[in-house]
C-alpha cells in the first residue's frame, strides 16, 4: 500500500496560558481575577475577534513569546521594547504594577489528630464517621483533635473501655484534602478490652471487607510492615 502523507492543520483557537492572560490583562486594562476560570474564558471568547484565519498557530504563538519575553511575569516588563505600547492601557494609564490580578488563594488550614491503633488479640477497632462532613459515612480508626501525649492516649482509650495494656509504637502521618490538610500522630496500642462501641476487625478483614479512607489507610499499611 502507499504511504499516506498526514495533513497539518490549525485550529483557530486560541491558547490563553499565563503568559497570554497577562498580556491580555494589561493591554485591555482588565482587573479581573486571572486565576479564575471565568476569567480565562472571557479574555478567550474575547480574543477570539483577533484571530486570523490564516496561521493562528502564529498568532497563539506570538502572544505567548510577548508575555516570556517582554511583558514578563516577574520583574518590570519592557514596555519600550513593545509593539503595543500605544494601544496597551495599563501602559498608558500607569497600571503595569497592579495588573494582572490574583487573588491569593486561600492558605490550607492545618488540623492536628491523633489517631488510635487499638488492637486486642488480633482485632482492630473501627466505627464510621457521621453523615455530615469531610469523609461522611466512611470507615476510620478512632482518633481525637489534636495532638496527645503517650500518656494523655493511654487515657483516652481507658476511658473508652479498652484497657490498655501498652504503646507498641507510634507513627506520624499527614493527608492533604483541598482545603485541609490533617497532621496526624498514631498510636498503636495493645489492648485487653473489646468495646462495643467500635467495630472490631483483623487486618486482613479491613482489606478485604472495608474501603479505608487514604488518610486511614496509611496506618493500616504501617501495621502491616
Amino acid at each position: 500500500a502507499g504511504a499516506i502523507g498526514s495533513i497539518a492543520f490549525e485550529l483557530q483557537v486560541p491558547a490563553v496560558d499565563g503568559n497570554v492572560l497577562r498580556v491580555l490583562a494589561r493591554l485591555w486594562g482588565d482587573d479581573s481575577d486571572i486565576l479564575k476560570d471565568k476569567t480565562k474564558k472571557a479574555m478567550g471568547r474575547r480574543i477570539m475577534e483577533f484571530m486570523p484565519e490564516d496561521r493562528p498557530g502564529d498568532f497563539n504563538q506570538a502572544l505567548i513569546e510577548l508575555g516570556a519575553t517582554v511583558c514578563v511575569p516577574n520583574g518590570q516588563p519592557l514596555c519600550d521594547q513593545c509593539p503595543w505600547d500605544t494601544v496597551c492601557k495599563a501602559y498608558k494609564e500607569d497600571l503595569i504594577d497592579q495588573l494582572p490580578v490574583k487573588t491569593p488563594k486561600k492558605a490550607r488550614r492545618i488540623e492536628h489528630k491523633t489517631v488510635f491503633l487499638l488492637e486486642c488479640g488480633e482485632q482492630i477497632a473501627i466505627h464510621k464517621r457521621g453523615d455530615k462532613g469531610l469523609l461522611a459515612g466512611l470507615w476510620e480508626f478512632p482518633n481525637q483533635l489534636g495532638t496527645m501525649t503517650e500518656a494523655e492516649a493511654i487515657e483516652q482509650a481507658k476511658n473508652w473501655g479498652c484497657k490498655p495494656i501498652s504503646i507498641e509504637k507510634t507513627a506520624a502521618k499527614k493527608h492533604i484534602f483541598t482545603h485541609i490538610e490533617w497532621q496526624m500522630f498514631g498510636v498503636y496500642l495493645t489492648c485487653a478490652a473489646m468495646p462495643e462501641m467500635f467495630v472490631w476487625k483483623t487486618a486482613a478483614e479491613l482489606q478485604a471487607e472495608l474501603t479505608l479512607p487514604t488518610a486511614f489507610r496509611q496506618f493500616l499499611q504501617e501495621e502491616l510492615q
